[in-house]
């Protein structure tokens, strides 16, 4: 008896194909899952840094409308303050202060709420830049009507007044900032309120701003800056 056997003809994979079908299978997956990690990753500093802006924005408002009724005492630093004299296009005195430093701080009086206020900008590098809210002072013990008495803003400028402030931060991320103030007017003496200028006063804050954990010099920040001007000005200035 004679037997026929039959053979299959189809080949299959050999394990080296295998192989290489894996390896190619896992390096599109590879390169799907970063496509989609880094997508993911925008996507959350696209977010931080809006949430950085919005809350800087808040801050650079929120300080905005505090000066637009305040007057501009100066430069509060070690309990000392200054201002740096200079002249206008026109030849006019003018001074001006830029308060940059972590030691530094500008010094207001708010007519609105008739107390004393102390802007700052804290950190000595813009990993841990932060601005914070004004510090205040009244004087609770007064017995007028109002906390501070405007023949009283000299105090202001003792910077002991100030402590015990809270230092919660009003902005998040990296934030460096900083003042550049010039008063409606100054004298040594603030009771005699003399006039040497006729310029209105006013008041530059300037902030950059980069999402937590961002090289300061790579170059990506965003720069927000706004002008404000004050209201304390004579009624005898003219124009």
């Amino acid at each position: 008896m004679q037997y026929t056997t039959k053979h299959n003809m189809k080949k299959g994979f050999t394990l080296i194909e295998l192989m290489v079908s894996i390896f190619i299978f896992l390096l599109i997956m590879l390169a799907i899952i970063q496509i989609f990690a880094q997508q993911i990753l925008a996507y959350r500093r696209a977010h931080d840094r809006q949430h950085d802006l919005e809350n800087a924005q808040y801050a650079m408002n929120y300080f905005g409308k505090t000066l637009r009724t305040s007057t501009v005492l100066g430069n509060l630093k070690s309990g000392a303050s200054s201002w740096d004299r200079t002249l206008d296009d026109g030849g006019n005195d003018f001074y001006v202060e830029v308060i940059d430093n972590t030691e530094e701080s500008l010094i207001i009086y708010d007519f609105s709420q008739e107390v004393c206020l102390r802007l700052t900008f804290r950190g000595e590098t813009m990993h841990n830049g932060r601005m914070y809210p004004p510090a205040l002072w009244m004087q609770t013990n007064n017995t007028k009507t109002h906390f501070v008495g405007f023949d009283q803003i000299e105090e202001c400028l003792n910077s002991t007044v100030y402590s015990g402030g809270k230092n919660q931060p009003i902005t998040t991320g990296q934030v460096w900032g900083g003042f550049l103030a010039a008063p409606t007017r100054y004298d040594s003496n603030v009771l005699t309120h003399a006039k040497i200028t006729d310029a209105i006063g006013r008041v530059t804050i300037m902030m950059k701003i980069l999402p937590e954990g961002e090289d300061p010099n790579a170059g990506n920040a965003t720069y927000m800056q706004t002008t404000v001007s004050l209201r304390d000005y004579p009624a005898d200035l003219s124009f």
